[in-house]
């Protein structure tokens, strides 16, 4: 395989509840829509993202992870909303 794929579970449900969502930063700063929480993007370039998160009233903005994607790879992330 020649691409990668990427799953976000957004913790705890509180927060998916309110619309906990994420979405990709590719290079160059281009972001995707919003995914809700266990959303999986396939067919991903390799190389390195950005998650980004929506703000939700009464949670704290989790920092923004870098991803370093690889060919063939299926990352799962789980993240954290406090």
């Amino acid at each position: 395989p020649t691409t990668g794929s990427l799953t976000v579970t957004i913790k705890p449900r509180d927060a998916v509840s309110a619309l906990g969502n994420w979405r990709l930063v590719r290079a160059g700063g281009v972001s995707d829509p919003f995914l809700a929480s266990g959303s999986q993007l396939g067919e991903l370039t390799p190389g390195p993202y950005t998650l980004e998160f929506r703000a939700i009233a009464g949670f704290a903005p989790p920092v923004r992870p870098n991803i370093d994607l690889t060919a063939g790879s299926s990352h799962e992330i789980s993240v954290p909303i406090e």
